[in-house]
């Protein structure tokens, strides 16, 4: 392929292939940066199809921001030629790539993983996004230790999908309701994650059979040998969090943010607090680079107790996130869990269904008390007509004008930013403290606009009598401006 592609990215080298496109290593010729660069096959057959793919890939990873799940930069369109997506290059190997040399990973690499895995997920159960096709190949450990999920090419929309769900993703890592067609869910990456974990510890997937079609009918009735029975040598607690992982109904396994933590406390355990850094280290050593050439740990990274315990207590009442006990990841209750974690498709069509035909026939119900609400909203705008008389009239009453005492207002803050720096809007509904870095950069009511330099930053939305609410994002010089939106009315 020669030229520039969409009159911006040269083509230096082909990172993989597949039917329905091309990966490059690409340069990014107006901000000087490596890119990868994803582009649909012109002549495939199933064009059509892998530009759908291409086009709800870029929309799903727009929505989401977080450290752990790959950024996109720049979309062609769905009716340019030719299509594409330019996303960040990640410089690293996948997890089949380092079982093709190594066959199992360590149990610490594994929960490593998976606590990144699982906060990425986390972040896109909460808004509402199914990423569909959970397994090594889709990802990837980057040379510092940053862990990346990718491929969202099949992910599905709780908020906008249909109730049908067609049959998607790889057979040895799909979950029963996608065997059966039945409606997905958050539970339904879950369970992948419980094949994505029993397959880093024993080299094979749980399901493995002798054809695609056996496969299939060993997933639908969840039929496998528990991975410390058909391995005595595996970890006891990659055991557990598999099987529980790997449960039939969707309403006893555990969800994303309950997965974390028990990865979270697991790797305290083994004295494991920056679970980066030792990634960075194991594939080093795969790789056959000196430690004394991995980057130093960054403080970044190192596991917080205290936002353990807190993190736990707003999704698990009882205590569900350890990993001594044998039933201790067990599916919590349907009170501790936001509702959309555990609903599909279907039932989040048929509740706003509900709720507008409830809408609907209010009125009729209600049509009785007409009189008396017109009374009322009388009563109150005559009551406010005459407040409004006084404040306009204060001599009346013998008191001064409220707009002479009134303080006068300051104007509006305008924004300067610093050469290296980004602008960043934080809108805040309905209010609260903003910190970013762990440093206070004022109240917030409505929005406010800061500027932030290139790499990662942890912002914060405090606000009194509630959980604070936080979010990495990551900026890149010369992006388009960032609107990052916190609603403390929904905690």
């Amino acid at each position: 392929m020669s030229g520039l592609i969409g009159n911006r990215y040269q083509i230096e080298e082909v990172l993989g292939k597949g039917g329905m496109g091309m990966v490059y290593r690409a340069k990014d010729t107006r901000l000087s940066r490596d890119v990868a660069l994803k582009v649909i096959h012109t002549n495939s057959d199933q064009k059509d199809d892998s530009a759908a793919m291409l086009h709800r890939e870029a929309q799903a990873i727009a929505q989401l921001h977080h450290p752990n799940i790959v950024t996109i930069y720049d979309y062609s369109g769905p009716n340019e030629k030719p299509i594409y997506i330019a996303m960040e290059l990640i410089e690293g190997m996948t997890l089949t790539q380092i079982m093709q040399k190594t066959k199992t990973l360590p149990d610490t690499v594994i929960m490593s993983v998976l606590y990144a895995v699982s906060s990425a997920l986390a972040h896109a159960h909460e808004h509402m996004m199914v990423h569909r096709d959970i397994k090594p190949s889709n990802i990837m450990i980057e040379r510092t230790g940053r862990v990346l999920l990718m491929d969202f090419g099949i992910a599905k929309s709780l908020a906008q999908g249909s109730a049908h769900t067609q049959m998607r993703g790889t057979p040895n890592f799909m979950a029963p309701e996608q065997i059966f067609e039945q409606p997905i869910g958050p539970y339904t990456d879950i369970f992948a994650l419980g094949t994505l974990i029993y397959t880093c510890a024993a080299g094979k997937p749980p399901f493995l059979a002798a054809s695609t079609i056996e496969t299939m009918q060993k997933i639908a009735e969840v039929r496998f040998t528990p991975l410390k029975e058909a391995f005595p040598n595996a970890s006891s607690a990659l055991d557990r969090l598999s099987r529980q992982c790997l449960r039939k109904e969707t309403n006893v396994r555990p969800v994303a943010l309950q997965i974390n933590q028990a990865c979270r406390r697991f790797l305290q355990q083994k004295k494991i607090l920056n679970p980066t850094h030792h990634l960075a280290l194991y594939l080093a050593d795969i790789l056959g680079v000196p430690s004394s050439e991995v980057a130093p740990p960054s403080s970044a990274d190192v596991i917080s107790e205290l936002d353990d315990d807190r993190t736990v207590k707003a999704y698990d009442t009882a205590g569900l996130a350890g990993m001594d006990e044998e039933d201790s990841m067990v599916g919590p209750s349907a009170e501790s869990v936001p509702a959309h974690l555990r609903l599909s498709v279907k039932d989040i069509q048929e509740k706003k269904k509900k709720e507008e035909e409830e809408k609907l026939n209010k009125p009729e119900e209600n049509s009785g008390s007409y009189l008396s609400f017109f009374i009322v909203i009388f009563v109150i705008l005559a009551l406010l007509g005459g407040g409004f008389y006084l404040f306009k009239n204060p001599s009346i009453l013998g008191l001064k004008d409220p707009a002479a005492a009134k303080a006068p207002q300051s104007a509006p803050k305008t924004i300067e930013l610093a050469p290296d720096e980004e602008k960043v809007t934080i809108k805040v509904i309905p209010n609260g403290m903003l910190m970013v870095d762990g440093m206070e950069k004022g109240f917030v009511k409505g929005q406010m606009d800061i500027g932030l330099a290139p790499g990662w930053h942890k912002v914060e939305i405090r606000r009194r009598g509630r959980e604070p609410m936080k979010q990495e994002i990551r900026i890149t010089k010369g992006q388009d401006p960032m609107t990052i939106v916190f609603d403390t009315t929904r905690r």
